[in-house]
This record gives C-alpha cells, structure tokens and sequence, in this order.
C-alpha cells in the first residue's frame, strides 16, 4: 500500500513539474524567439553589406590602411606592455615586502600583541600581491598579441621600422625573463606568509602542487572562479566565431580565424564534461 502511494505521489509529481516545465520554456521562448529573429536579420544585413563592399574594393583600401598603423601600434605595444608588465608588478612587490617587515617589526615591539601579525594587514598584502600577479598576466597576455601581430609581418615591419623592430625583439626577449622573476619573487614571499603554501614557479606541475596545498575555502575559491572563467570563454567564444566569419567574408581574413576560435570553444567545452564526469565518478 504504501508502494503504490510512493508511485501516485511520485506520479503527481512528474506531471506537476513537466506542466510547470511547459510553462517555463513557453514563458522563455516569448522572448528567445524574437533575439533569434532580430539575430538573423541583422547578421543577414550584415553579411550582405560585406559583400557589397569587398565588391566595391572598400574592404581591401580598409585593409591596407589598417595595416600601416598595425605594425607600428604592435611595435610600440610591445615595449608599453613589458615595461609595465616589468615595473608596476615589482614595484608592488616591494611594497608588500616594505608592509609586511614592518608588520612583523610591529609584532615584535609590543609585547602586549599576539605572536602573529594583523590578519587584516596579511589580507591586504595579499590582495596588492594577487593584484599584481593578475596586472602582470594580463599585460604578459597583451604582449605575446602584439609581439605576435609584429611577426606576422616580420618583413614588412624590420623594413618600414629597423630600429624600433629591434628594440621590440630585444624588449620581448627580456622582459620574458624578468617577469619570470618577478613572479617567483611574489609566489615565494606568498609561501613566506603562508608556510603551508607548496610549489616552485619552474616546476611544471607547480599549479597541481600550490591547489593542493591550498585550504578548502581557497579551493572552493579556485574553482568558482574557474567556473566563471569558462563561462566567459564560453561566451567570448561565440562572439569571436561571428567576428571571424564576418571578417572571414568581407577581410579576406581566411578560414583560419574561424578554426582556432573553434578549437579554443571545442576544448573548452569537452575539458569541462569531462572534468565534471571524473568528479561525479569519484
């Protein structure tokens, strides 16, 4: 008797979440439709007014008058970036460094504190050393860019800008070691606050070493975050995908635009079913 109550409650139930289900996707599609809708005929409008400029020959003077002022902005890029991505990030370093002896020194000259300094002070310095770290990453990221779009017209660009060219390659090539450096300085100082922090920055399992030794809120903090960086891939993905295909048509830009954004989207997206599967299974 009570079986068959289960399965009568259990059946009312379905019934009641799939009428609710109904309801929700009708709810939703009311305004799903039309963004669709208004997608496609913008994309339409787009893709054919592409057309009928690269017809006109308007795309290729676009091209060539984007192409003057790119080698130049990707040389000068490089050099802006690796100064900043060198000085600002030791300079911060330092800083912390500067706050935190004098927190220690601060400890040790009032007998009526604690043996520990300020956890208030601790969160500050490691939030000026995050903040760092993340300033130089991005700034590393914008450099291998425009060092990147400097390449790919290598020839062009030595010609057009000798010395600038040189002063380019020789700035990438050193602050590549320097903002290697730069890192170490920050991770071992983060392991001097923190002693249960492990890694070395030159190990390449360091960032499988430094999560497990972090505590479980860091942990839970890594992977929400994580989370929320892949669904902004996600995202940036898709809308890089319309962009080169667009630009694909209209710029001669080629297919290949449109394969690596599919790779990136492709890895992303099967990395992280898997992942999840590997977790769900343990």
């Amino acid at each position: 008797m009570l079986d068959k109550d289960l399965k009568t409650e259990s059946s009312v139930n379905g019934e009641t979440k799939e009428a609710s289900n109904r309801e929700e996707n009708k709810k939703a599609l009311k305004k799903f439709i039309p963004i669709i809708i208004g997608s496609a005929i913008v994309g339409g409008l787009c893709g054919g007014l592409i057309v009928l400029m690269d017809g006109t020959g308007l795309t290729e003077n676009i091209n060539l008058q984007i192409g003057k002022y790119v080698k130049l902005v990707a040389l000068v890029g490089v050099i802006a970036t690796a100064l900043l991505g060198v000085i600002l990030p030791r300079l911060a370093y330092a800083k912390a460094k500067k706050e935190y002896e004098k927190c220690l020194a601060d400890v040790a000259a009032d007998c009526n504190k604690c043996d520990e300094p300020d956890e208030d002070i601790i969160k500050a310095i490691d939030e000026r050393l995050s903040n760092a770290l993340q300033f130089q990453s991005a700034m590393i990221i914008l450099q291998m860019m425009f060092f990147g779009v400097a390449m790919c017209e290598i020839k062009d660009v030595f010609l057009d800008y000798t010395v600038l060219t040189g002063v380019s390659i020789l700035t990438f090539i050193i602050s590549t070691f320097v903002e290697l450096k730069n890192q170490q300085l920050i991770v071992d100082f983060e392991k001097v606050m923190n002693p249960f922090m492990q890694g070395s920055i030159y190990d390449m399992n360091f960032v499988k070493k430094w999560e497990e030794s972090c505590d479980e809120m860091e942990k839970l903090l890594i992977y929400k975050s994580g989370y929320k960086a892949y669904q902004a891939g996600i995202k940036t993905c898709t809308v890089l995908w319309v962009v080169a295909a667009f630009f694909g048509m209209g710029f001669n830009s080629g297919p290949l635009p449109v394969i690596f954004v599919s790779i990136i989207w492709f890895i992303l997206t099967m990395s992280y079913f898997i992942e999840a599967k590997k977790v769900e299974s343990n």
